[in-house]
């Protein structure tokens, strides 16, 4: 590695001649060939800008990894938006890609090609050429990533090859981001620099291990559209959540209609001159059971937009097949994705979730050992993310001010937490507050210290001489 003034934490460490000599044993290899100079290529909790002789990454443990880049064009200007893949290595594991030079991004090669660039990676042929893993971020990123399993892996991401995507036209004022159709199978966006990527990213030193290619100056640069996307990608299949909002819309429509049938009835009988005094009380039960059934129904609606339980064991059992950790495991891949991948959609993805195990009041009590992961979990997503995160005027009214005023709310009120679960919530409020200055309590004031809306009926205006 070059030197730099950037935080000595996020550089590798240097080993001694053993433990190197085991770690590259024992680790496995992401052999890359031909990735330009000037590309910004990292793996798990950091990322680099590559030198012309940079073929990879050595060293790497065993478990699941994100690689990550954004090409670059003339002066090691990004130019294009990241791009990011998960993958399980075992121990020696050889992983090799080429540089696709029209599509820009990473490619699979052929298996003739792979055998005999693994015998060269066994041969340490392209050792001088590797860039050691960065041992003294691995327990970060464990700690980001402990669910995330080879099955949680083959759920989400099952095609483990590259597809081409079109490319897109990104216009000096527009966003540009595509997905698929399918409602389970969209595929993965990207979103510019986020808030959130900045204490995970800071400006990386050049790699002097790299490709053999020259970078070239892209045609497109001098368009003002600009004809650039990550065109090589990974397709993504992440769990649909369903919509609480429109829980049991459908059946309230038909008991809307019945409802509504069953009034007219009445109507009809009452004005009618030989309604029977038998035919009178039938309508009347009629209608009385339609109403019941409607209340009933709005009660569940309720329920539900409050009570997220029902959400969560739907989709433990019929998306994750009664793996409760699964879930989480789709959290951590999303938080990644969005967090080093730049990816809107594991954004979205991760938002969703969140807001959904933030709100299960009854399966706090019933599923302890899944939330005092989750409460784990949260403690581990918040060390990586700034320390304005709650200040800052671009993410301070994010959506994890409510969350967490909600799980926080919900965990208060569980008596029958486990001795686990009130020491992972205990670490929680601990770090908000030391890290963010964040609490519950000062959550609340500040909530009660903001505006109240009043809506003023026409004698209030007469008085305050508004009409």
């Amino acid at each position: 590695l070059g030197s730099s003034a950037m935080d000595p934490k996020l550089l590798p460490q240097e080993l001694s001649p053993s433990a190197a000599l085991q770690q590259l044993k024992r680790g496995g290899t992401l052999l890359c060939l031909g990735v330009p100079p000037g590309t910004r290529f990292g793996i798990d909790c950091t990322s680099y800008t590559v030198g012309e002789k940079f073929m990879g990454i050595k060293m790497i443990p065993p478990g699941v990894h994100i690689i990550h880049y954004s090409p670059a064009g003339a002066g090691h200007r990004v130019i294009a938006p990241r791009t990011s893949l998960f993958t399980w290595t075992k121990p020696q594991d050889i992983i090799i890609y080429r540089w696709d030079k029209e599509n820009e991004g990473l490619a699979e090669v052929s298996d003739q090609e792979h055998r005999q660039y693994s015998t060269g990676v066994r041969r340490l042929d392209f050792d001088k050429n590797l860039a050691p893993y960065p041992h003294n971020l691995l327990k970060t990123w464990k700690g980001l990533t402990p669910h995330i399993t080879p099955e949680v892996l083959n759920r989400l991401e099952p095609i483990q090859r590259f597809r081409i995507a079109p490319k897109a036209s990104l216009k000096p004022k527009g966003n540009s981001s595509s997905t698929s159709k399918a409602p389970a199978s969209e595929t993965a966006q990207h979103s510019e620099d986020t808030k959130a990527t900045g204490s995970m990213e800071t400006e990386k030193p050049e790699l002097n291990s790299g490709g053999d290619t020259k970078a070239t100056k892209p045609t497109e640069e001098k368009n003002p559209n600009l004809k650039i996307a990550p065109s090589v990608i990974r397709r993504r299949f992440y769990s649909k959540i369903p919509n609480t909002r429109d829980a049991g819309a459908a059946e309230r429509k038909v008991l809307q209609g019945e409802l509504e049938k069953a009034r007219a009835h009445l109507e009809d009988l009452r004005a009618s001159p030989t309604c029977t005094a038998q035919a009178m009380e039938n309508a009347q039960k009629a209608m009385r059971r339609a109403q019941l059934n409607m209340r009933k129904c709005m009660a569940v609606t309720t329920a539900t937009n409050l009570d997220k339980s029902p959400v969560l064991g739907k989709l433990i059992s019929t998306g994750w097949k009664g793996n409760q950790f699964g879930v989480l495991g789709e959290v951590e891949f999303a938080f990644c994705s969005f967090l080093l991948g730049e990816s809107l959609e594991g954004l979205e993805q991760w938002k969703h979730l969140t807001r959904m195990l933030c709100s299960c009041d009854t399966a706090v009590d019933t599923k302890q050992d899944l939330f005092a992961a989750f409460t784990r979990l949260l403690s581990a997503q918040f060390r990586s993310l700034p320390k304005d995160f709650f200040s800052d005027a671009l993410s301070s009214e994010n959506f994890l001010r409510s969350c967490l005023r909600d799980y926080l709310e919900i965990l208060e009120d569980s008596p029958k937490r486990s001795a686990e679960l009130r020491k992972e919530e205990a670490q929680l409020r601990a770090l908000l507050k030391s890290k963010f200055g964040w609490s519950l309590k000062s959550e609340l004031e500040r909530e009660l210290d903001g505006p109240v809306v009043v809506n003023l009926t026409e004698q209030m205006r007469k008085e305050l001489k508004l009409s």
